[in-house]
């Protein structure tokens, strides 16, 4: 087991919150743990300005969810300094997220740009002189306009909000283990961004497919060609396994320290466990 310092973040998720009412033996994230309810995942309130978002950003830095809230409010800087990204097509293209990186490549700025961030993340709430000196550089850097009134809005100091007295102590999608880890449920949807110190993978059922037991082959032999999503057959066989890849993906990128996998054993042959263990995986029987 991971010693309590490395257990602050643990989450399970699955890509089903709920299946439709007339699927046939559904599994979804309720199966695992019956209380849980999608519309009572915790949702953090989209900042209004730059400082905000550094605010929020430090407050959940054990989330690893700092980088994607800050990156978001400077395309609504370059948004509000009427900036336009240039595609790899050279067409004009209003600023967005998809587009950031490469126009900060274009500028020679990225790196100097994510260190810049991460320093923000790591310290403390800036105060109202050091948060200044914080703006006077990304506008430099990002060669922003000073004469902008919505801009300067956006990038100005505002004063800490007061604290909020402590709700529930626990949440309602969290399970307390016998071992007092606090494990939150989530959908894969939801944790995108996010950084575990440990993460499960719920299997789960869409339609007549299992998830995990459609990635397993993937998970043995990365070697494999991977399914491609087709946007005029979205229910075949193939976007269906094209879907489950990229929620896999989301899911098995989030933890620093562990991730498992939980799956039907009647799902995995016993050539596929063998695989499993002779590539480093524990494979443990619940029975």
């Amino acid at each position: 087991m991971l010693p309590a310092s490395r257990r602050l973040v643990v989450k399970a998720v699955g890509g089903v919150a709920e299946n439709s009412g007339d699927a046939a033996a559904p599994l979804n994230i309720k199966s695992y743990w019956p209380n849980f309810q999608r519309n009572l995942q915790p949702q953090n309130p989209k900042p209004d300005t730059l400082c905000q978002a550094v605010r929020q950003a430090i407050s959940l830095r054990a989330g690893g969810q700092g980088l994607s809230l800050i990156l978001d409010a400077i395309v609504s800087a370059y948004r509000l300094a009427g900036v336009r990204f240039i595609n790899r097509a050279g067409v004009e293209k209003p600023p967005s997220r998809s587009g950031l990186a490469d126009h900060l490549r274009s500028k020679q700025v990225y790196g100097t740009l994510r260190q810049m961030i991460a320093e923000w993340v790591v310290g403390d709430d800036p105060s109202e002189e050091q948060w200044n000196a914080r703006v006077e550089a990304l506008r430099a850097l990002l060669e922003l306009p000073g004469q902008n009134a919505g801009l300067n809005s956006f990038l100005a100091y505002g004063p800490a909000a007061a604290p909020v007295e402590a709700g529930i102590e626990v949440p309602i999608n969290t399970y307390i283990s016998e071992a007092d880890v606090k494990i939150e449920l989530a959908t894969i949807h939801s944790v995108k961004g996010e950084t575990h110190d440990a993460t499960l993978l719920l299997e789960t059922k869409y339609r007549t497919l299992f998830d995990l037991k459609e990635m397993i082959p993937h998970i043995i032999d990365h070697a494999l060609p991977a399914p491609v999503f087709d946007p005029a057959h979205p229910t075949t066989h193939v976007s269906i396994r094209a879907s489950f890849m990229k929620k896999a993906y989301v899911a098995a990128s989030r933890p620093r320290h562990v991730l498992a996998l939980a799956m039907g054993r009647d799902r995995i042959t016993p050539a596929q466990r063998q695989s499993l263990v002779d590539a480093g995986w524990n494979v443990i029987d619940l029975g």
